[in-house]
């Protein structure tokens, strides 16, 4: 027996509405789960609403989009089976934005006391700012520079402090999003627009420039700025999903010379299982993620700034398309 729900879609390019489907019940080895915070991935889902990812644009994907994200909730309804969850129970699950959502039992885990719906809603998009400092192999002492100050960038930013970074340097044109990383206790802050960064950052480390370089953007434009922050042998990572072609890098000077590694670290670049040389899947890094909440390590709840009712969920893409650099954390609420 199947019941109506609704669920965010993106019809065509900038249009956001609720579509109407059946919702069945839970089968064998599933729970129903009511939400109760599900956390934006702002940078993504605007993308794609607004049409400017590469398989957009080249065809290789289309309207409509479906986004979604991290789903904290309520198990509901559990079907046959189902041995690790009952009614009732606080679960986190990344599905499709709607109201209620059935998802297979391995796929969800319980939310530990101490920790609200709306923090663990961070747990998926977690995971993807802690890949891009994983990835950088980030030492005890290291000076680390995130470009870019929204959601994904604050994420690292806070895991480069986690891992013992001696100084996180956050660079944004947006002044609002710089006090934001204030707020979370980032001490440097760079606003490109009134401050050489180039020459501030070499202030800051006696000339030696940055042992890592976080572009959390998204924008081609920043990399020839990132390379040169970075030290010789140093390492910039392309942590914000670049949108669009690199033009006018200078590989040689900035890149070949000085002997940078270039990481990528797109979510998916996660092992899929754990082996001996490497456990950090993504489910392990969104458990570790909840776990720092946990132990008060991570901040999340500080950096929510806008929530809207799931059924008010269109102004909030509304509001970003307008300006934002206005919001860190957008949640979903009911």
């Amino acid at each position: 027996m199947s019941t109506k729900e609704k669920r965010i879609v993106f019809v065509s390019k900038g249009v956001v509405e609720f579509e109407e489907f059946d919702l069945e019940e839970p089968q064998d080895n599933e729970v129903l789960v009511a939400s109760k915070a599900q956390l934006l991935n702002a940078g993504t889902e605007l993308a794609n609403l607004n049409g400017i990812t590469i398989v957009l644009q080249t065809g290789e994907a289309s309207y409509p989009i479906r986004p979604g994200g991290s789903n904290a909730g309520e198990v509901i309804q559990v079907g046959k089976g189902v041995t690790r969850f009952k009614v009732g129970d606080r679960v986190l699950g990344a599905g499709r934005h709607s109201a209620r959502a059935v998802f297979r039992e391995n796929d969800v885990d319980l939310i530990p006391d101490g920790v609200s719906y709306e923090e663990a809603s961070f747990g998926s998009l977690c995971a993807v700012g802690m890949q891009g400092v994983r990835v950088a192999q980030p030492e005890l002492g290291d000076v680390v520079v995130v470009i870019g100050a929204g959601i994904i960038g604050a994420l690292a930013m806070q895991f480069a402090k986690i891992c013992g970074a001696r100084d996180v340097v956050a660079v944004d044109l947006s002044e609002g999003r710089l006090k934001m990383a204030r707020d979370l206790g980032i001490e440097h802050t760079l606003n490109p627009a009134e401050t050489d960064v180039i020459e501030a950052v070499k202030e800051l480390t006696d000339g030696e420039m940055a042992d890592i370089v976080i572009e959390a953007t998204g924008s081609p434009k920043t990399f020839q700025t990132a390379f040169r922050l970075a030290r010789a042998r140093g390492r910039v990572v392309a942590l914000g999903s670049p949108r669009g072609w690199a033009q006018d890098l200078d590989l040689y000077t900035e890149l070949h010379c000085k002997g940078l590694q270039l990481i990528g670290a797109h979510n998916g670049t996660h092992p899929r299982v754990e082996t001996p040389y490497n456990k950090w899947t993504r489910e392990r890094d969104s458990r570790l993620a909840i776990e720092l909440i946990r132990q008060k390590r991570l901040p999340a709840a500080k950096m929510i700034t806008h929530r809207f009712p799931i059924e008010r969920a269109t102004e909030g893409y509304h509001m970003l398309q307008e300006d934002r650099t206005r919001a860190l954390a957008v949640v979903f609420t009911g």
